[in-house]
């Protein structure tokens, strides 16, 4: 058994969406309880979706539950939590009114799927809430959820939340398959399906303003870095049929229009480098990338991708003195790149708080703060900014 208890994401807005949407459960179940509930209360089946029911019951079912004994009990306690873990996030980054209109919306999708897919009428929230976990795995594949684990061992431990929506997708997928009994796995999926699928199409269109962490940004960086990987072997196979070239001039006595001993062992030197980038071996790459610069420093600037992840590297390493001078070199010889500005932030707290360098770092986050698109991060790179310049009063 797998109980979320939270997640390691923060909030930017109170989620006032979510919190009504749990007490509007608590309330409707109270009510259909007072009206004689699912079994006998006549009132309350006018809202069960069911095929041949009303239209208003693919939204109504959503917030009744069963209530025979104590399953139903935990089946509505476990969409309280799980809608109390995962709606926060998706209403942060959606907004009051979309994550609104996003929830009701689900809940007409899962059970349109239901419908088609299994014949026994539905109620709970539970597709409305697998809209909600689709959407949160498309926005934040990479968090992690603090998850109550009762299955051999007993404990709390942090889980990505792509392998714990996952997981729960795969259960959901198996039960379709071979039959889940009275849950509403055509529902589940529904829900998956819609919330995954509309964040991808919001994330893609620009009309949901990307993170970088997201799935449709994870995809792309992983595009760029492919693409990077197979530069790197044209370059390389590139490289080798120069030096081949010029071995064999050398050999007939004719160094004219061929590189110089010296350019040879320089592109040597920055293959050899890009070459442990592309293949993942970033220690070996810094090490190489330490002796290029000492013997070859006109020529120790790399390619955009491998420029930008050995830098990242570095400072990961906290080799703060390494990672700055790599920064620098990707911002000379990429001033107008898209990471440009959250690069010049990063390079500007390197220099501020790790090599207590203000008069460096101001200029950095002075144009950071220009450029950068997201408002918190613009606020902070100011906020730097003027800290910079307080520290250089103090030392002048």
């Amino acid at each position: 058994m797998f109980i979320p208890l939270g997640t390691d994401r923060s909030l930017r807005r109170t989620p006032v969406v979510t919190r009504t949407l749990i007490v509007l459960l608590i309330v409707a179940y109270g009510l259909q309880l007072a009206a004689g509930g699912t079994d006998s209360g006549e009132a309350v089946r006018h809202f069960i979706l069911a095929r041949g029911t009303g239209l208003w019951t693919f939204v109504t079912y959503a917030f009744l539950h069963a209530d025979g004994g104590l399953g139903d009990i935990l089946h509505i306690v476990g969409n309280i939590v799980i809608l109390w873990v995962f709606g926060p996030s998706v209403e942060d980054r959606f907004g009051r009114v979309g994550f609104s209109v996003f929830y009701v919306v689900g809940a007409v999708a899962a059970g349109v799927l239901h419908t088609v897919l299994q014949p026994n009428p539905v109620i709970g929230a539970s597709g409305a809430i697998s809209a909600v976990t689709g959407a949160y795995l498309v926005l934040f594949p990479l968090t992690r959820i603090r998850t109550l684990i009762i299955l051999v061992i007993v404990g709390v431990y942090m889980v990505p939340s792509w392998f714990f929506i996952g997981l729960a997708i795969a259960k959901d997928l198996i039960g379709l398959g071979v039959g889940a009994g009275n849950v509403a796995v055509g529902a589940h999926l529904g829900g998956y399906a819609f919330g995954g699928g509309l964040s991808l199409i919001l994330l893609g269109s620009g009309l949901l303003k990307r993170e970088q962490y997201d799935l449709f940004n994870l995809a792309r960086h992983q595009k760029r870095k492919q693409d990077f990987r197979a530069a790197s072997r044209v370059s390389q196979r590139k490289i080798n049929r120069v030096m081949q070239d010029n071995a064999r001039r050398a050999s007939r006595g004719d160094s004219e229009g061929g590189l110089s001993v010296e350019s040879k062992h320089a592109a040597e030197a920055r293959a050899a480098v890009s070459s442990a980038v592309s293949d993942g071996r970033l220690d070996d790459a810094a090490e190489l990338y330490g002796d290029l610069l000492e013997k070859h420093p006109l020529s120790a600037t790399l390619s955009r991708d491998a420029q930008y992840r050995l830098a990242a590297h570095l400072i990961s390493s906290e080799k703060n003195a390494e990672a700055a001078g790599a920064f620098a070199r990707f911002l000379d010889a990429y001033p107008t790149d898209r990471d440009a500005p959250e690069i010049r932030l990063l390079l500007g707290r390197i220099y501020a708080h790790a090599l207590d360098d203000p008069r460096r770092a101001a200029p950095l986050f002075k144009a950071a703060a220009a450029q950068l698109a997201d408002d918190d991060h613009r606020a902070a790179a100011a906020a730097e900014h003027e800290a910079a310049l307080s520290r250089l009063k103090e030392t002048a």
